[in-house]
This record gives C-alpha cells, structure tokens and sequence, in this order.
C-alpha cells in the first residue's frame, strides 16, 4: 500500500476522505488536500475531529480515540 498516492506533500495536508490517500478526482490523485478542505480526513472519533496526515494508515489521529471509539 503506498499512501499518499503522491509523496511530494507539504507539512500542512491532510488526506483526502474521499479516497483514503489512494487518490481521486477530488485530490486530482495526490492523496492529500489542504489543511482545512471540507473533504479532508479527520480522526474517526467524532468528538475528536483532528485531521488525519496524508502518510497514516490508522482512522484514528490516537490509540487514546480508537479505545474511546469502542
């Protein structure tokens, strides 16, 4: 698996939701948006809500909001 799609991102991406770093019409196939895009990935957690950096494969921004989510 090789996420992002495009490793040539800046410090201040997220990945994208819609394709999970893969990359998509929406990330014109990066992987990754910029910080603060409406269509960027957050942390799974819906009471977290930190955004999720373009190289994790995890769902979750912590273990502390993975055991939280359970």
């Amino acid at each position: 698996m090789d996420i992002p799609n495009d490793k040539g991102f800046p410090a201040d991406v997220v990945q994208c939701d819609g394709c999970g770093g893969l990359g998509c019409q929406t990330c014109e196939n990066k992987g990754w948006l910029p910080a603060g895009h409406p269509r960027g990935r957050t942390c799974a957690y819906e009471s977290c809500g930190n955004p999720i950096p373009p190289g994790q494969v995890a769902v979750y921004c912590s273990n502390d909001c993975a055991f939280e989510d359970a």
